[in-house]
């Protein structure tokens, strides 16, 4: 067989290589799509009809992913009433499937104990506190100890879930802290007869686990001490505090709070309240009036407060009353339930719990706890939580109920909705005898929210060839043209094809929908077989380019993290491969697309016009509607920009449109009629929309991935802006008009939120602490990581904060890429940038012409302020973004030098 033969034959083991995994790749993409679908359907089910209803669909999902764990999870949660024996079996594939994820563990000791195995329990839930080290671990645990009677153990775990727990959860917890104190010191070992004042005047246990170094947390225990009427005990408390200077704010707020109370005590007889006592005496108005003074003068002396030194003879001026007035601490209790009778009973027994459950949609988006609540046969109860509504039009509420089984409901309170708190209180009877043990959490579900990623030149004959006789000449340009003319089509194939799955990824998938990402998937893979198979058959060249071999190098180790099990979650992985091998799918397309450099100006024109009508559509979006995208999907639970759910991504994606735009907009024309300046201005109204809405979607990670793709383009563009002073004039006047241009959408909001860098739902200061965490999973797992897109699961095990928010990414690409991926997935990213940058910036030689030039050093300073941006966001995790980068990427590394293209050997 010829050289020809053989080459022939290897593409068309490729073409077959590629056919089938291609089709295999669809298939678990589609089971993946269904399996997502049937795990949405079912949370919604259960929210509205109940969890019976939601169990067939979990059935169908774990049918289409069985290696899913929160089927599994949600199949126990969703049957732990009804049939315990069964979900006792869900929960335990739940953890064989994850056990890096704690809320398996969690969920299989909540099943464990219905099913009287305490012991059990109490494993599963070790387990998940050492998988775990934020607050609700600790907190789950803290419960079960307080249901076994262990009360050390309680204490221990309490004070752990305080030194972590984030202030918007701080009122819940210690309530319960508060209501288990009560009723432990009450009864059981500890009850001791009292016999001094001194004694009785000594504070509770729960103010002993309070951290001292977390002034949110003792803010809200001051605040609950002054509502029970104990104003001493809150300034003594208040008086320990240490506050850092992030927290001055909330220290500031307390102490005028408290001072206020205290004077108000002290001076206003109609505030005082008759639990306002020490030692069964009332509080002599002296004594409330130094006190807080000594709170006003503490505050000052540690720059909480900038005012001057009082003391408390001044308080009776009232000039001196009204300067103390300020903003106080402003705190609510929220999902806070307890008994006010009959809570210490010792430890659980077999038949004595009941069920307390919220079934509706929770007001506010704190979550509430899972506990569990003991009561005696026969006894009487009292239960009180507050709610109010999260604002106008809220049609759906919390209903609580307290059952013995799914047909026995002892109570059901719905919550009262208005726009102040309101307290709902109820009273119920544990039945006397014959009930069943059940202990089953307080589960809610939060918000309206929805129903829920080059060919080298031909090497000609050796030197010592034999000669061509003119006839073989001829079959041999033959040969060569129709292979060129083969070529030219199947690349107009895979530019129309790569750019349109990238475009409908950025208008569909930005909604982060499962099915639009799935869906443009299938559609690459699809496009991907066609060009190969195509392109074999009549003889083109499928091209190889140096930048695809890290690429290649990155999904192997994907794919073996996930085949050989070297993953803590090999069904996250699994999904992660399935938008990796997507991104891989369009690279290869961009680089069959773009070999020839005037390829590249069809696709300049085509993002210049998506960038102004993508900017127009944010633009109308957040004057019109900015809860709401296209209209009718509302997105009130995010941020939602143009189709993007994140205002981040959407900056993520006009990072990567600008500059393509701007060179488009201002590159250089042929001559005619109309004046330059009229033809820029006209031109550039497109990618000043898109500057505009990068303005008015608040981004500051944005922002600052345009200036440095400023500075990214001053260099690259420097030789042509130092030779050519009209050119560096024009592109001053040019960058002046679209910026204030884009003064005019309003940068009052955008400005604010950079001068509070440390005030956001992520803060910066959250992101750095993120980033610790990942780089201690990198420490744990040095080579490979933990496995590509287990993050959310792994990461709750090695966090050192806990904000409240569950973070499903890192918010950093970088720290992210090497907790999951290890050393050799870094080095692998490390490569693939160094090809990007070399190959991006190549000359192609004096037959281009200056905007193939333009163009493709715009690609490069595109993805370059891309990847820096990445540095602040999980940009790469938006699949939509991903797309658009990648084939941005193929645009700019694919084209050739002038003269060395097909055409070019094929004339000659």
């Amino acid at each position: 067989m010829n050289r020809l033969g053989t080459r022939r034959a290897a593409q068309w083991l490729v073409a077959v290589i590629v056919v089938s995994g291609c089709g295999l790749l669809g298939w678990a993409a589609v089971r993946t799509w269904r399996a997502a679908t049937d795990i949405n359907a079912a949370q919604d089910l259960a929210l509205r009809r109940g969890a019976r209803t939601a169990l067939p669909y979990l059935v169908l999902a774990v049918g289409y992913r069985p290696g899913r764990a929160k089927a599994w999870r949600l199949r126990a949660q969703f049957s732990s009433f009804a049939h315990p024996r069964a979900a006792l079996r869900f929960a335990k594939r739940a953890v064989a499937a994850d056990p890096a994820d704690w809320r398996n563990w969690d969920q299989l000791g909540l099943v464990q104990y219905q099913l009287g195995d305490s012991a059990g329990a109490q494993r599963a839930l070790a387990e998940a506190v050492a998988r775990d080290s934020g607050w609700e671990a600790h907190y789950r645990l803290a419960n079960l100890a307080l249901l076994l009677g262990r009360n050390q153990e309680f204490w221990a775990q309490m004070k752990a879930a305080l030194a972590v727990v984030p202030p918007s959860q701080a009122a819940p917890v210690l309530n319960q802290a508060r209501a288990a104190g009560r009723g432990i010191e009450a009864t059981g070992a500890e009850r001791a007869v009292r016999k001094s004042r001194a004694e009785a005047a000594a504070a509770p246990r729960w103010l002993a686990v309070l951290p001292r170094r977390r002034a949110p947390v003792d803010a809200v225990a001051v605040n609950l001490l002054l509502d029970q009427g104990q104003p001493l005990r809150a300034a003594a408390v208040w008086s320990e505090v240490r506050c850092a200077s992030y927290q001055r704010a909330v220290c500031r707020a307390t102490s005028l709070g408290l001072a206020n109370r205290l004077a108000a005590l002290a001076y206003r007889g109609a505030e005082a309240r008759p639990a306002a006592k020490a030692g069964g005496r009332a509080l002599a108005p002296g004594v409330l009036a130094r006190t807080a003074a000594r709170v006003w003068n503490t505050a000052v002396r540690r720059g909480w407060l900038h005012r001057s030194l009082v003391v408390a003879g001044r308080v009776n001026n009232g000039a001196f009353q009204h300067a103390w007035l300020g903003p106080a601490f402003g705190w609510a209790k929220v999902g806070a339930i307890y008994t006010s009778r009959d809570f210490g009973m010792g430890p659980a027994r077999q038949g004595n719990a009941v069920r307390l459950e919220f079934t509706g949609y929770e007001p506010q988006s704190t979550p509430l706890l899972e506990q569990f609540a003991r009561v005696r046969p026969g006894g009487r109860y009292e239960v009180t939580f507050f709610s109010r509504r999260s604002g106008r039009g809220s049609e759906t509420g919390v209903r609580l109920m307290v059952m013995l089984s799914p047909r026995r409901v002892l109570l059901a309170l719905p919550a009262k909705l208005r726009s102040h708190w309101s307290q709902n209180t109820a009273n119920f009877r544990a039945p006397g005898r014959g009930f069943d043990p059940a202990v089953v959490p307080i589960s809610a579900a939060h918000g309206p929210g929805p129903a829920a990623q080059h060919g080298a030149a031909g090497r000609g004959p050796p030197a010592t060839a034999p000669a061509m006789t003119s006839q073989d000449m001829a079959v041999a340009g033959s040969s060569a043209t129709e292979a060129a003319s083969a070529e030219r089509q199947w690349a107009r194939f895979a530019f129309w094809a790569g750019t349109g799955c990238a475009l409908l990824a950025v208008v569909l998938i930005g909604a982060a929908s499962v099915e639009a990402w799935v869906a443009v998937d299938c559609l690459l893979w699809l496009a991907l077989a066609v060009l190969v198979v195509g392109a074999t058959a009549q003889g083109a060249r499928l091209p190889w380019h140096p930048i695809l071999w890290p690429a290649v190098a990155y999904a192997a180790l994907v794919f073996a993290q996930w085949c050989w099990r070297w993953s803590t979650a090999p069904a996250l992985t699994l999904t992660g491969l399935l938008q990796l091998a997507g991104c891989g799918a369009i690279l290869y397309l961009a680089l069959f697309a773009f070999r020839q450099p005037k390829d590249l100006r069809r696709l300049g024109t085509v993002l210049w016009w998506f960038t102004g009508a993508l900017g127009a559509e944010a633009l109308f979006q957040f004057f019109t509607s900015r809860t709401e995208i296209y209209g009718f999907r509302n997105a009130a639970y995010a941020t939602p920009v143009g189709p993007f759910i994140y205002h981040n991504h959407f900056a993520g994606c006009m990072d990567l449109l600008l500059p393509v735009a701007m060179v488009v907009a201002f590159w250089p024309q042929r001559r005619s009629r109309e004046a330059a300046w009229m033809r820029w201005l006209r031109r550039g109204i497109l990618p000043a929309l898109g500057l505009a809405a990068v303005a008015v979607s608040q981004s500051r990670g944005g922002v600052f991935a345009l200036i440095v793709e400023a500075a990214v383009a001053a260099a690259v563009f420097w030789r042509d802006f130092a030779r050519h002073r009209r050119r560096r004039r024009g592109a001053a006047i040019a960058a002046a008009a679209l910026i204030g241009f884009t003064f005019l959408a309003g940068w009052g909001p955008l400005v604010k939120r950079l001068g509070h860098l440390d005030k956001h739902d992520v803060s910066a200061l959250d992101r750095l602490r993120v980033a610790e965490g990942c780089f201690a999973i990198w420490r744990a797992h040095p080579w490979v990581g933990s496995g590509f897109a287990t993050f959310s699961v792994v990461y709750p095990r090695y966090e050192i904060f806990d904000s409240g928010q569950r973070f499903l990414e890192a918010h950093n690409e970088y720290a992210q890429m090497l907790a999951e991926t290890g050393v050799a997935g870094a080095a692998c990213v490390a490569a693939f940038a160094i090809l990007l940058a070399y190959f991006g910036l190549r000359p192609l030689g004096d037959g281009a012409s200056r905007r193939v030039i333009y163009l493709r050093k715009a690609l490069v300073v595109a993805c370059a302020g891309f990847l820096f941006h990445s540095f602040g966001d999980f940009q790469f995790h938006s699949p939509a973004n991903a797309l658009l980068f990648f084939l941005l990427t193929g645009a700019a590394v694919a084209a050739r030098a002038a003269g060395r293209g097909p055409e070019a050997g094929a004339a000659q």
